[in-house]
């Protein structure tokens, strides 16, 4: 894979930061009893402040991108699920991040199943960011008789990733 120049991962950061602060407004719009503890626990820090926190801190643009990959990924996760809240909220994201920006969610931010064939297709998970998505999925992956033996085959991966291999 070709490295990415600073610029391009700038702006994949504030691509991903965008999206979180989309997500967390519909949290707050979606789940208003849960408005205060979200602020209190889970607010997003300034994405600047963040940043050069990081790489004070000795960590790289690439590592600080990642993390902001396995957030978009947490909210992500629930395209790929099919227990009705998980549903539910799947599309309420979609609708409220179409209203905001005009432009298809799923478009701006492929839905995980793509990337989940791609991994069981690969033979194996690459990484951590790759590792918690897996993890987030796969349990409701192996529950649905549609994608069941999609999720047998990621449990063998996120086994043979957590072993080492």
């Amino acid at each position: 894979m070709a490295r990415r120049t600073t610029e391009a991962l700038w702006a994949e950061i504030d691509r991903c930061d965008a999206f979180l602060r989309i997500a967390e407004d519909f949290a707050k719009v979606s789940f208003p009893e849960e408005a205060a503890l979200r602020e209190a626990v889970a607010a997003l820090p300034d994405k600047d402040a963040f940043v050069a926190s990081g790489l004070r801190n000795g960590a790289t643009l690439p590592q600080i991108l990642s993390g902001y990959e396995q957030a978009v990924n947490d909210h992500m996760a629930a395209f790929a699920m099919t227990a009705p809240d998980a549903v539910a909220y799947a599309t309420g994201l979609r609708a409220y991040y179409r209203e905001r920006t005009g432009r298809e969610l799923l478009s701006d931010f492929p839905p995980p199943t793509r990337k989940l064939k791609a991994i069981v297709k690969r033979g194996k998970i690459r990484n951590d960011t790759e590792f918690y998505l897996v993890k987030e999925c796969v349990d409701d992956l192996e529950d649905d008789p549609k994608t069941e033996a999609l999720g047998r085959d990621l449990r063998e991966l996120l086994g043979a990733y957590e072993a080492g291999g």
